[in-house]
């Protein structure tokens, strides 16, 4: 499970290897996209990599969930 994060300027690719992580990161993201005051901000972290989606970025993205067998072609993660 893979979700996508998209902007004019970067996009990130995370996988998830647990559906309730996965879940509970789309959560997460439904909360910041919420947020009226533009203060939530969503954490990845994977592998001592950490990445940090704040709620305006989050709400300037495309964002795509991909499932188990939507997409496997996409690569395991990319960092910009």
């Amino acid at each position: 499970m893979r979700i996508k994060i998209q902007n004019s300027t970067s996009k990130h690719i995370l996988s998830f290897d647990d559906e309730k992580e996965f879940k509970n990161f789309q959560l997460m993201i439904t909360a910041a996209l919420l947020d009226k005051e533009n203060t939530h901000t969503v954490v990845f972290n994977k592998d001592e990599k950490i990445k940090i989606f704040p709620s305006l970025l989050l709400k300037n993205s495309i964002i795509e969930f991909i499932g188990v067998d939507d997409n496997d072609d996409i690569p395991e993660a990319e960092w910009n």
